[in-house]
């Protein structure tokens, strides 16, 4: 509220203040974050596009995947024609320099099929062996480039900064293997049939657990029967 005060006299009126709007960038490629566990030997992290105008092409453009080369190896690549959101498109895989994926799309005539300027269309997965998973650690996977982009509409090249193209790093996390949960008990071997006086026979209790491991319970209580009295009963584990 703003008040407005002349002399002895005042008055006042409201005003609405609006955040400023959020530009999302017209073209983003980013790597995963990705997560595997301790003893990993091997994590594979997709590439995506995620947004670019239906008018522009990528003319030769060149984005690369750094790696910390004391931690990883590069393994295998995976891209997918069929998933990428120029049509048609080549990628050309370029792992010559330790350390460096260095992926070119190039498309020298034909546009970008407005159906395909989706969200989160992959690229392709980069498989990297990991050289030494004993212990936790984070890895950040930088993105950079160079290249423009071409503007089929105004027949010049973009810098991709002044596009307002966004690259965004991806991670490798290595990480403590979740403790397994127990899922479920089951008894086996269990007596049913007793006479008033006789002593309750406990019998095998198998617990399982999220990964899939058994064992036998020894602590297992048992509780809701009465050999004093006579009848059909529910004995609760």
């Amino acid at each position: 509220t703003v008040t407005v005060t002349f002399e002895d006299q005042t008055t006042t009126y409201d005003i609405t203040v609006a955040p400023k709007p959020v530009v999302e960038p017209d073209f983003i490629v980013k790597a995963d974050e990705v997560e595997v566990e301790v003893g990993a030997t091997t994590v594979d992290v997709p590439v995506r596009i995620t947004k670019m105008y239906a008018d522009k092409l990528i003319g030769g453009v060149t984005v690369e995947v750094n790696y910390d080369t004391d931690k990883f190896t590069f393994a295998e690549e995976d891209w997918t024609n069929g998933s990428m959101v120029v049509v048609p498109a080549d990628v050309i895989l370029n792992v010559m320099t330790p350390g460096l994926i260095r992926i070119m799309f190039t498309s020298a005539t034909d546009p970008i099929s407005a159906a395909m300027v989706a969200a989160d269309n992959v690229l392709g997965t980069v498989k990297l062996g990991i050289k030494d998973s004993s212990a936790p650690f984070e890895s950040v996977l930088n993105l950079t480039t160079n290249d423009d982009l071409y503007d089929d509409m105004a027949n010049t090249l973009i810098a991709m900064d002044d596009m307002g193209a966004s690259l965004k790093a991806g991670k490798v996390t290595v990480k403590e293997a979740a403790a397994p949960t127990l899922t479920g008990i089951a008894v086996s071997g269990a007596k049913t049939e007793y006479t008033v006086g006789d002593e309750f026979v406990a019998p095998t209790v198998t617990a399982t657990y999220s990964d899939g491991t058994t064992a036998t319970v020894e602590s297992a209580t048992f509780s809701g029967y009465d050999l004093s009295a006579e009848g059909t009963q529910t004995v609760t584990v």
